[in-house]
């Protein structure tokens, strides 16, 4: 799961440059003091996920990993099509294995 950053202005939450909710989200906030902050910004895993990007970024210049494939938005009528399948159902196969 991701982590956003922010900061509490009237008691709303600004998050940083970047990072979109969707309206509704539920999120678990939790108050962190300025030092522990400052210390935290020092840390090398402060930014996780521009680590990771540079990591597959590497692998990828290597030969090591397949090139990203742009994401569609799940669910939409274009990128989901109805699969027919014969037989029972599997979760009935499942729970026949089962006993």
């Amino acid at each position: 799961m991701e982590m956003y950053y922010g900061v509490v202005r009237g008691n709303r939450i600004e998050l940083e440059k970047g990072a979109r909710l969707a309206d509704g989200v539920r999120v678990e906030v939790r108050p962190r003091s300025p030092e522990a902050v400052a210390e935290e910004d020092t840390h090398p895993a402060r930014d996780l996920r521009a680590a990771e990007s540079a990591f597959k970024e590497r692998l990828r210049a290597a030969g090591r990993l397949a090139p990203a494939v742009a994401d569609s938005t799940p669910g939409t009528p274009t990128t989901r099509r109805r699969v027919r399948v014969t037989g029972e159902p599997l979760s009935e196969q499942i729970m026949r294995e089962r006993r």
